[in-house]
């Protein structure tokens, strides 16, 4: 594998479990991955889920070699001297956001949507560059983010209908129980062309590693790019993948 090769992951569901925390074994596996390759952390969270999840426990050392790339990458953050310099792109406006909120209470209504009883924390949340809905709330525990919708049929059906509400704007099915509106064209693919040039690379010399690339899934625009990408089931996989690349097995 060639040394200018970027290693562009998702965040939930390949570096970590939904919402939680990078275990040590994977702090370790980056850690030593960060002294090989520069590598990017891409996703449809924020700037401070990356840091609550990934950041604050791996070793300082690392950051110069992590760039981070939230809301799909309508922001972009690198380590310099001592802090993370942010930069935020894309941003809605009042009229966009009012409007995402009616659209979905819209879409609710149509396919008959049945909230839970027991909600965890915000439905719909404002993320400046972007706008998720949570089914069950964006603190919900694992287990039942896992148990809520599994298939992701239930909110496939709730994304095609908000998606004839806006038209002009990208409706994806993300995580284990969220939806994300972005602007058009910010996407994974808007992403990636994000990293080829902010990192000055070739785009053939990224690397994608994500869990969703499936059809209609959120990664699956990645495949429009000519990033390589590898599809993994879980964090474990993810792990497993590292290794071969640490031990010069791709």
């Amino acid at each position: 594998m060639d040394s200018d090769t970027v290693m562009a992951f998702n965040l939930d569901g390949t570096l970590t479990n939904s919402k939680s925390e990078i275990d040590d074994e994977m702090v370790d596996l980056i850690a030593k991955l960060s002294k090989m390759h520069r590598i990017c952390i891409i996703t449809g969270g924020t700037f401070d889920q990356i840091k609550t999840q990934v950041l604050n426990k791996l070793p300082k050392e690392t950051y110069s070699s992590i760039k981070l790339f939230p809301t799909n990458g309508s922001i972009y953050a690198t380590f310099k001297k001592t802090r993370w310099a942010v930069d935020q792109l894309e941003h809605f406006s009042k009229e966009d956001k009012k409007r995402i909120i009616l659209a979905f209470e819209g879409a609710f209504k149509e396919i008959n949507w049945k909230h839970p009883d027991c909600i965890y924390g915000e439905l719909i949340e404002d993320r400046g560059t972007q706008i998720t809905f949570s089914a069950i709330g964006q603190d919900a525990p694992l287990v039942e983010k896992c148990m809520f919708d599994p298939s992701g049929k239930k909110r496939f059906e709730l994304a095609e209908r908000l998606q004839e509400f806006l038209p002009d704007f990208e409706i994806k099915v993300g995580g284990t129980t969220s939806i994300d509106v972005n602007k058009k064209g910010i996407d994974r693919a808007y992403g990636i062309r994000r990293i080829r040039n902010e990192l000055n690379v070739s785009e053939d010399l990224i690397i994608y590693v994500g869990n969703s690339l499936k059809p209609g899934e959120k990664d699956n625009i990645v495949l429009t790019t000519r990033a390589q990408c590898y599809e993994v089931e879980d964090v474990e996989e993810t792990k497993q993948f590292i290794r071969r690349v640490i031990n010069y097995e791709l």
